[in-house]
Parts: C-alpha cells; sequence; structure tokens
C-alpha cells in the first residue's frame, strides 16, 4: 500500500469519477484474473486514505458465498478491519466463514461498513466465470456496489472481451463508472492508468476518453 501523497495524486481522476456519484462502495473487477484488479483496488484504497478519507479495503478476490438466501447469520468487515497505515483498513480475511455467506448478510455488511463512515473498495473475483455465468460474488454484492470500475490490460484485454464484460455489467444491473487502463509496456516498476467513460449500452463498442490519470508505481 501506498501513502505517498505524489503517487496518490496521479490517481485523483478515479477519485473524482467516483466522487462525483457520492460513491461510499466501490468495486474493482476485470473480465480476468492476471489484468491487475487487486493492485488497482489497493492502490486506489491507499491514495484515499492518503488524501484523509477513511476507508477500507476488503478482499472478496477468491470468496465463495452460498446461493442459498436462508443462511442467517451476520459478519462485520467493520469489526474485522485492522488500520495498517493511517485512515486505511484492511479487512481480515474471513477464511471458510465466506462459503457459507449469503448474498444478503454479505449486501449487510458492505452496508454497515459505510455507514460507519468509511468509503469502502472491494476487490471483486473477475465479472464472468469460465463457464460464462457471472461471478456469483458479484451479484451478491450489486446492490451494495455505488459504482464498479473495469480493469483491463493493454495489449492483452480485446475488444470482444471488453464489451461483452461490460454488457454483462450492464445486465447485472452494475453502474459502471469507467474503465482502468493498465499499461505494462512502461518501464520496469511503472504502471500507467487511464480512465475512460463508456458510451451508452446502445453503443457498447464504442469508448470517449472522460479523464486520464497517470500512476507511476514504484517511483522513489
Amino acid at each position: 500500500m501506498s501513502g505517498d501523497p505524489a503517487r496518490a495524486r496521479r490517481l485523483t481522476g478515479v477519485i473524482a469519477a467516483a466522487n462525483a456519484q457520492s460513491a461510499r462502495v466501490i468495486g474493482i473487477t476485470g473480465s480476468r484474473r492476471g489484468v491487475g484488479v487487486s493492485l488497482t483496488a489497493r492502490e486506489l484504497a491507499g491514495a484515499f486514505s492518503s488524501f484523509g478519507t477513511k476507508t477500507l479495503l476488503v478482499d472478496l478476490s477468491r470468496a465463495r458465498i452460498s446461493t442459498s438466501e436462508q443462511l442467517g447469520g451476520k459478519i462485520s468487515f467493520v469489526s474485522s478491519a485492522v488500520e495498517i497505515q493511517r485512515a486505511l483498513f484492511l479487512a481480515e480475511p474471513l477464511g471458510a466463514e465466506l462459503l457459507t455467506l449469503s448474498a444478503d448478510v454479505l449486501r449487510s455488511a458492505l452496508a454497515d461498513a459505510a455507514e460507519a463512515g468509511f468509503t469502502v473498495i472491494v476487490d471483486l473475483p473477475p465479472v464472468i466465470q469460465a463457464s460464462g455465468i457471472l461471478e456469483p460474488t458479484i451479484a451478491a454484492a450489486q446492490p451494495a456496489l455505488d459504482v464498479t470500475f473495469l480493469v483491463c490490460l493493454s495489449g492483452e484485454t480485446d475488444q470482444k472481451e471488453l464489451v461483452a464484460c461490460i454488457e454483462t455489467c450492464r445486465i447485472a444491473g452494475l453502474n459502471v463508472g469507467g474503465l482502468i487502463l493498465n499499461d505494462w509496456r512502461m518501464p520496469a516498476s511503472h504502471l500507467i492508468w487511464k480512465l475512460t467513460r463508456t458510451r451508452p449500452p446502445e453503443h457498447p463498442s464504442h469508448l470517449a476518453s472522460m479523464h486520464e490519470a497517470r500512476a507511476r508505481i514504484g517511483e522513489t
């Protein structure tokens, strides 16, 4: 995690896009694993906290959510949170407890964290499973997510894959705030983030630039 104010300033485009929608629970996902979703979530959480925002990072990237709505119980991401740097908290992994976590319990835990005054960054698994079905964790979290950003990897995520991901998100009811492009063609230990807004669903293949936020990760 980074507490570097200069590094955080280079992520202000993403933060501004979220703040423009008064988003308190922000999802980060992608079309598949390996595009930099977890890195993006960590850096964004660090950026929010660098500006003094009380931020909670919740890692659901490998969570397994039960499809049964009959499960009771309650969990709290707030009570399990550990402050790892000023204003930045990490919800400790809940392990096997997540295997029997219902959608209602997950949504309640995310909503409770926002009500407790946190800006919640949720590290989500890929949108679509290998079977082509919407990932259950995303379906479960969707009502609690104010905005979701999609991460794609430059030179790896093709247009067909991206359009399918965007359309799946919209069908699922996710509010897609934009795309974050990871460009690994930069020199070692550098990363470029580019935020774009997608056009309306009738033109899913066209992307219009909304704002560009550049972040060089690992600079001294």
